[in-house]
């Protein structure tokens, strides 16, 4: 799939990481953000040469590398059920739970277990700092 939706390197380095990254977060990082060691490891599992970057020459091929990934992964975008399911979540552990980054974080999980894609917003675009490539 990926190297049928690439033309060259660079965008095949990166549309791996869009999906590796979406895979582990459920979101979209700045592929600048993604970890080096994360990008070595998909690099050479693909055998792409050594020193290839993750790059895009346009956003519109990121828009639609973005689209792959969320169709492969089953996810929608449906802003009002997003809404829906956050107000839900958070209203039902407020009572249980005191500190706002507790809510939003349950919420945006609510979210992702939904199938929903969260587009103009990046939840947690960090990778975990001990994270393992999968």
């Amino acid at each position: 799939m990926a190297a049928d939706a690439t033309d060259c390197d660079e965008h095949l380095l990166a549309l791996l990481l869009m999906l590796k990254s979406y895979r582990r977060m459920g979101c979209f990082p700045a592929l600048e953000d993604v970890p080096e060691m994360v990008v070595d490891f998909v690099r050479r599992a693909v055998e792409l040469p050594e020193g290839t970057l993750s790059a895009y020459r346009a956003e519109r091929t990121a828009k639609h590398h973005r689209g792959l990934v969320s169709k492969q992964a089953g996810v929608t975008y449906d802003q009002a059920k997003a809404r829906g399911i956050v107000e839900q979540s958070i209203r039902k552990e407020a009572a249980a739970k005191n500190r706002p980054a507790d809510l939003i974080n349950i919420a945006l999980e609510k979210v992702v277990e939904a199938g929903l894609e969260l587009r103009g917003s990046r939840p947690s675009t960090r990778w975990p700092r001990k994270s393992v490539p999968r």
